[in-house]
């Protein structure tokens, strides 16, 4: 079975990461700089969270299947896009989809024998209903972005660290080995 990521979305904007650092919007010289602090800060909350949030789209291309069942190692399941099973494409409304918090399996109808390609999705299509979760994002492109204009004394980063913390912990998923 192989995996291959096709994209990636970030759930935050460069206007929103500008309005809360009271940037103006004509000021467009640090976009770009801005946009890889908002994937560097989504990538750090997912890592303490464990779980992703940026809406990712990957195909899985399996040979020679011979099973009903299909479990996919990766969490936060958001939809299935499409699914061909031997270059004929199967309504993906006929399968069911059993969620855990690091996988999901997906459950075929009947036994499926050739070759499959799933075009999936993992992550959040919109984080305004996450509000602690994108605020926590946002003060992290900021802590990364503003180091004029704040202090950042190592009591104002252990503070900043709380605040963050205090936002996500709702969100973490603990594990035992």
């Amino acid at each position: 079975m192989i995996i291959k990521q096709i994209s990636k979305v970030y759930n935050i904007t460069v206007a929103e990461v500008k309005q809360h650092l009271r940037i103006s919007s004509n000021f467009t010289q640090d976009d770009v700089y801005i946009q890889e602090l908002i994937a560097t800060s989504t990538q750090y909350i997912e890592r303490r969270i464990h779980n992703e949030l940026a809406l990712n789209t990957y195909i899985l291309t399996k040979k020679d299947c011979d099973f009903k069942e299909l479990l996919v190692e990766l969490g936060n399941y958001n939809s299935i896009q499409s699914v061909t099973l031997n270059d004929v494409v199967i309504d993906s409304s006929t399968l069911d989809i059993e969620e855990t918090e690091f996988n999901f399996k997906i459950i075929f109808p009947n036994i499926i024998k050739g070759d499959l390609i799933i075009n999936f999705r993992t992550g959040v299509s919109n984080l305004e209903f996450l509000l602690s979760i994108k605020r926590a994002i946002i003060i992290k492109v900021c802590d990364l972005y503003d180091n004029e204009r704040g202090s950042y004394t190592l009591s104002s980063i252990k503070e900043n660290m709380n605040v963050i913390e205090a936002l996500i912990s709702d969100y973490k998923k603990i594990t035992f080995l």
